[in-house]
């Protein structure tokens, strides 16, 4: 059995296309049972002060619930589907995996990776925080499961001006459709006694906005610089 993918990188909301190959090296006739493949994502999660990999289902589909091979016959069964909007892209890895039993006892399967590329207009909003002088941490782009879907969380930091030295970092996560995204963006203020000028009381240094922006817009400084800015008047 061989999982074989059209394409190893692939856009969010994009059809994948791809086959198993199937061949049968014995010299008799065998009966393949319940070919399945699903989409799988694997990631890191910061928990409990260490990082934990998992690993998340995001579905499963029945291809044929019954081949016959003869001896030394190849078979290959098509497939395709769409990569999910909210599918989580690097450092996460997304995995199409095959399976079938080849009796009660005896199950095989095999996987191919695949690279997830974020949506172009997501691309568009990191480019803009890379302009406004943020870099991602280590940390960044971080998976943590979300009711019935993974979600993933980005983490940013300046490391020059406009706000080096007024925000420690920026927390960002999106909720995507076919025409627009929703931003959520949680800002931790650099506060007087993080600056070590002395301890700063009853100060709220966390806030939080939302926002959405149509893929008709273009995502530009002046856009983000406006919401930031925002979050900043409000712990002020």
């Amino acid at each position: 059995m061989n999982t074989k993918l059209d394409q190893q990188n692939i856009m969010v909301g994009s059809l994948l296309k791809a086959h198993v190959a199937l061949h049968n090296l014995t010299a008799t006739e065998i009966i393949l049972t319940n070919l399945t493949i699903s989409l799988v994502v694997s990631y890191q999660r910061p928990a409990n002060m260490r990082i934990e990999k998992e690993h998340t289902l995001i579905f499963k589909a029945l291809l044929q619930e019954k081949i016959i091979l003869a001896s030394d016959e190849i078979c290959e069964v098509p497939f395709q589907f769409v990569i999910p909007l909210y599918m989580p892209m690097m450092p996460a890895t997304a995995i199409v995996k095959s399976a079938a039993n080849i009796s009660i006892w005896q199950r095989i399967n095999d996987s191919d990776e695949l690279v997830i590329l974020p949506h172009a207009k997501i691309t568009e909003l990191f480019d803009t925080f890379v302009a406004l002088g943020f870099k991602h941490t280590a940390l960044s782009g971080y998976v943590e499961k979300h009711l019935s879907q993974p979600l993933q969380i980005f983490s940013i930091r300046p490391i020059k001006e406009p706000y080096l030295g007024v925000l420690k970092d920026l927390e960002f996560f999106y909720d995507i459709t076919e025409d627009s995204i929703e931003v959520f963006i949680i800002a931790d203020k650099m506060t007087k006694e993080l600056l070590g000028i002395g301890k700063e009381h009853n100060k709220k240094k966390h806030s939080k906005i939302k926002f959405k922006i149509m893929f008709s817009e273009i995502i530009t400084t002046k856009l983000i610089s406006y919401y930031i800015d925002e979050i900043l008047r409000i712990v002020k």
